[in-house]
């Protein structure tokens, strides 16, 4: 973003910003759609996972919008203060938003909408006459509803997956004798979640969010009383249920959970006779 402006402080002179701003901005806005489309376009179809690459087609939505954001600044300077405004505003509702979007798409397409309230926005500035305007706020409209139809359906494909070491899913993936496989995949706001299953046993899964953080998930038939008693060697045989054996029974009555992961610790604790599991996530 501040490449774009130092980019529109050099090359785009003053009186063309002042004699046609509602074009430049109509101009850049777009652009700025336009290189989110190509990057998640281009990320999928090319399979993508070289950071030096990913980061290079990702440098030009921000580099369009910086340029938007100076000059909104320049050709409105006494009205800098309430710019300002409306912009910390508009990152509040940003941080916001994406609860509810990932409600309605996956990360493709969440990038896919996101392009199209660009759009949107650069026809506002766009200098066409109010027949052509209303029509391309339409056309515009009516791909956002086609888009949130389809919100979770993998339109582009998957989201490569690359090999990098730092990631746990990357020892997992790197063990043949495990024979893992992605079954399921679902974005939120914490990223992207995949749950893991292995074709050498059904015991336990394992779920990872963004590729780390691996967490098992136990296989469990819902009954406490009459569990699976190997559920008993793998949970309760384990150095971290020994806090548990110097507890009270009224000591036994509630239990915070912190980051419930894939459940390990709701079953561990159900076991050990614990009544009521706050979650925090």
């Amino acid at each position: 973003m501040g490449s774009g402006g130092i980019y529109s402080y050099y090359k785009i002179k003053p009186e063309e910003g002042s004699t046609k701003g509602p074009q430049i901005f109509s101009k850049f806005i777009f652009l700025s759609g336009i290189s989110l489309v190509l990057f998640i376009v281009l990320e999928i179809i090319l399979s993508i996972t070289n950071p030096y690459i990913y980061f290079f087609f990702l440098f030009f939505p921000f580099f369009f919008a910086g340029i938007v954001y100076a000059e909104f600044f320049s050709n409105y300077a006494s009205a800098g203060f309430r710019i300002y405004a409306l912009d910390l505003i508009g990152a509040a509702l940003g941080s916001v938003l994406p609860i509810f979007v990932f409600y309605l798409f996956n990360a493709a397409n969440a990038v896919l909408f996101l392009a199209l309230v660009l759009f949107l926005s650069s026809i506002t500035y766009l200098n066409v006459d109010k027949k052509k305007q209303i029509s391309l706020y339409l056309a515009l409209i009516s791909l956002a509803i086609v888009l949130t139809v389809f919100g979770k359906t993998d339109l582009l494909g998957r989201i490569p997956i690359g090999n990098f070491p730092e990631k746990d899913i990357y020892y997992t993936y790197d063990d043949p004798k495990i024979h893992p496989t992605i079954i399921d995949s679902r974005w939120s706001i914490n990223g992207r979640s995949d749950l893991v299953e292995y074709n050498n046993q059904n015991i336990v899964k394992d779920l990872f969010i963004d590729g780390a953080a691996g967490s098992p998930m136990y296989r469990f038939n819902g009954n406490i009383a009459h569990h699976d008693t190997l559920l008993d060697k793998v949970l309760l045989h384990r150095s971290t249920t020994i806090p548990f054996l110097f507890l009270t029974k009224e000591e036994r009555e509630n239990m915070l959970v912190i980051g419930p992961g894939g459940g390990e610790k709701f079953l561990q604790e159900f076991l050990e006779g614990f009544k009521r599991l706050p979650v925090w996530r």
